[in-house]
């Protein structure tokens, strides 16, 4: 990207896979790609070189969009999102999930107090029913904003 910006080249997003060994895993690699777009699209607009490898599970899960299994699983989060007519638990859990769930660190990254967070993050729990506290329930809301 650092080349190809001061040449003109007009490269507005590259995305990358890993090596491939025969004609099948570039076929495969191809559609990947093609989820991973979509994905960058929805998830990651501004970010412009993406890696497949560090992205799989997320793309693999967008890529699944539509399927009643992933339905079900996305609900408690659609429901959040629903509720959250603002917008600001979604930047919450977006900055939350970012930060590894680290208090004032993402306190200081949304410009608010500890127990403003605090008090967001409950709310959150009590709408979804997923406690962002935890790791496990964290990760699930985490790679469900991907996908809603």
């Amino acid at each position: 990207m650092r080349r190809a910006d001061p040449r003109g080249w007009g490269l507005a997003r590259l995305m990358v896979s890993g090596p491939l060994a025969t004609l099948a895993d570039l076929r495969e690699a191809g559609i990947a790609l093609r989820d991973l777009q979509g994905y960058a699209r929805a998830r990651h607009p501004a970010q412009r070189l993406l890696d497949l490898d560090q992205l799989r599970l997320p793309v693999f899960l967008y890529s699944q969009r539509g399927n009643w299994l992933l339905d079900g699983w996305l609900e408690p989060l659609r429901k959040l999102l629903a509720e959250d007519t603002s917008g600001t638990l979604q930047a919450t859990l977006d900055a939350w999930c970012a930060c590894l769930g680290q208090v004032q660190v993402c306190a200081d990254r949304l410009g608010i107090h500890r127990n403003t967070l605090r008090y967001r993050l409950e709310r959150i729990a009590t709408i979804s029913g997923l406690d962002p506290l935890r790791l496990d329930q964290r990760l699930y809301l985490s790679l469900g904003l991907g996908l809603v």
